[in-house]
Parts: structure tokens; C-alpha cells; sequence
């Protein structure tokens, strides 16, 4: 059993930044996702007598309120990534200094 934590702090600068780019990603793909269907389907909810776009749209919401939580999820990980990061890095550079004082 090691008794050392070995940290990569670019690689966890890197981790952070690729959960942030998540959020983002899913913010644009599923806001063109909804465009797409608004688009083919708009023709067909001119009468909503079906319901058809009341139920998109409820769905929707839920869809909405998931996908916020996700992306708050993904950016509290993606802080808790990045202080973590500092963390370490303090560490070392405290340990540094008191190994080089003697």
C-alpha cells in the first residue's frame, strides 16, 4: 500500500473544463433539438383540438427542469473539481517550502 497521493493537476484542469463544455453542449443541443421538432410539427399544431402541443409542451417542461438540474449538477462538480485542484496545489507548495526549509 502507497502512502503518497499522486495528483495530476492539469488533468483535473482539464476534467473541470470538459464538465463545463457538458453543460453547454446540452444546453445547445437540446435547444436545437426542440427547434427541429417545432419545426416539423408546427405545421401540425395550428389546431391543437388534438392536445398534441399541450402535451409536447408539458413534457417539455419536465424535460427542462431535468436537464437544469443536470447542468447544475455537472457545474457544482465541476467547482468542487476545480477547488480540489487548489487544494492540492497549496498543499504541495506547502510541503515544498517546509521540505526546503531544512
Amino acid at each position: 500500500m502507497s502512502d503518497q497521493t499522486v495528483v495530476n493537476f492539469i488533468k483535473m484542469e482539464e476534467a473541470q473544463g470538459h464538465l463545463l463544455n457538458v453543460v453547454t453542449k446540452l444546453d445547445k443541443i437540446t435547444d436545437d433539438l426542440y427547434k427541429n421538432v417545432q419545426g416539423i410539427l408546427s405545421e401540425h399544431w395550428f389546431d391543437d383540438s388534438s392536445g398534441a402541443r399541450t402535451m409536447f409542451d408539458e413534457e417539455r417542461a419536465k424535460w427542462d427542469v431535468a436537464e437544469q438540474q443536470m447542468g447544475s449538477d455537472l457545474h457544482t462538480a465541476a467547482q468542487a473539481l476545480g477547488i480540489a485542484n487548489s487544494n492540492y496545489q497549496a498543499a504541495e507548495n506547502f510541503n515544498r517550502k517546509l521540505w526546503s526549509q531544512h
